[in-house]
């Protein structure tokens, strides 16, 4: 267990609701919701706010874009989520409150292409690779909700950076949730 620090004690200023949200009242409730494009202050159908626009959230490279009138197989009421998009070599830095293990959940819908192997893409976080060739036609199909969790990770020096590098095409993601790992 982390302990019950909270914003004001780690010294960290609450700027907008999203910031109050995401630091809550304790580090061990600590979570941050990121999507690439979503109405803001899109709220899922568990309470938890996600946002795309948040002054601790650096995203570099790639782009966003969500593609209209499409339909998600599996969403569970993150319809927004996995149809927003950030799409081309992207580099996602998120904010840690401690150094410590976060597990980590990856969002995505291929809802362009329609054949496996014409998008597949690595996912690195802090420069190692924890998924090789991701293809969401071949793992889930086509306007297919695909989601993966990574328990365990390590962050050192307030960050976790998770680059997205393109094989075929240009790597994906429509959301990411950060949270400290159960102890």
């Amino acid at each position: 267990m982390i302990g019950l620090l909270t914003a004001a004690s780690l010294g960290v200023a609450v700027t907008s609701i999203w910031e109050a949200a995401r630091l809550g009242t304790a580090v061990d409730n600590w979570a941050v919701r990121f999507t690439c494009a979503p109405p803001p202050n899109f709220v899922d159908p568990q309470g938890h706010v996600w946002t795309a626009q948040a002054p601790s959230i650096i995203v570099t490279g790639g782009f966003a874009a969500s593609p209209p009138g499409t339909v998600i197989a599996n969403a569970s009421g993150l319809e927004a989520v996995f149809l927003s998009e950030c799409s081309g070599t992207l580099v996602l830095s998120l904010p840690a409150p401690v150094d410590a293990h976060y597990t980590v959940t990856l969002y995505a819908a291929e809802t362009h292409w329609a054949y496996a192997g014409q998008r597949v893409f690595d996912v690195l976080f802090n420069g190692n690779v924890v998924l090789r060739h991701i293809d969401l036609i071949a793992l889930v199909g086509a306007n297919a909700a695909w989601q993966t969790t990574i328990v365990g990770v390590p962050v050192i020096g307030g960050r976790l950076n998770i680059t997205f590098n393109d094989k075929v095409d240009h790597a994906k993601l429509g959301g990411v949730v950060m949270q400290l790992s159960s102890a």
